[in-house]
């Protein structure tokens, strides 16, 4: 995606503004606009956001964290919380008990269910998926004159339906 500001370089910070209930206004920058804007992408910027956004909950590290350091980076929990930014793979397991709770409150969840760009969620692409498949094979079905497979596929079409409506109707 291009800069809507320079329309130069490739945008990689990705503003929302939520305008209202429903209105939602997306501002992509690359990195120099961003800055020229204020709204850089340094650690230290981005803590300071979680830290206001979030205030002293984002705050969870008590004095035993604070001094814990990771066996593998050297990296203490005082330093992450200074840069923003973890030193090495082991320091998710190290700082766990600190590093679960500001996720939460930052992605409002502790379970990553990932995203597809522009799409829906991934589960909801393996089921339009098998929703599709099964048409398809429905199709075949009446084609060939095979009613007793195309009546079975009709059910199992319907139930697979129902599923996928009482999903969306949760979320």
């Amino acid at each position: 995606m291009e800069c809507q500001s320079c329309h130069s370089k490739k945008a990689t910070v990705h503003l929302t503004e939520i305008v209202g209930n429903k209105e939602k206004r997306e501002l992509h920058l690359c990195e120099q606009c961003a800055q020229q804007h204020g709204t850089g992408t340094s650690g230290m910027e981005i803590m300071g956001l979680i830290s206001s956004a979030f205030g002293p909950a984002a705050k969870t590290a008590g004095p035993e964290t604070a001094e814990q350091k990771c066996s593998s980076c050297g990296l203490a929990y005082s330093e992450f919380r200074s840069r923003g930014r973890l030193g090495c793979p082991q320091c998710y397991e190290v700082f766990r008990a600190s590093l679960e709770p500001l996720l939460e409150k930052i992605h409002g969840s502790g379970r990553h269910v990932g995203k597809a760009p522009g799409g829906p969620p991934a589960g909801d692409r393996s089921r339009e998926k098998h929703l599709v498949a099964l048409r398809r094979q429905l199709q075949a079905a009446v084609k060939g004159e095979n009613y007793e497979l195309a009546a079975k596929l009709r059910d199992d079409l319907r139930k697979a339906e129902i599923a996928a409506e009482a999903t969306d109707a949760d979320r």
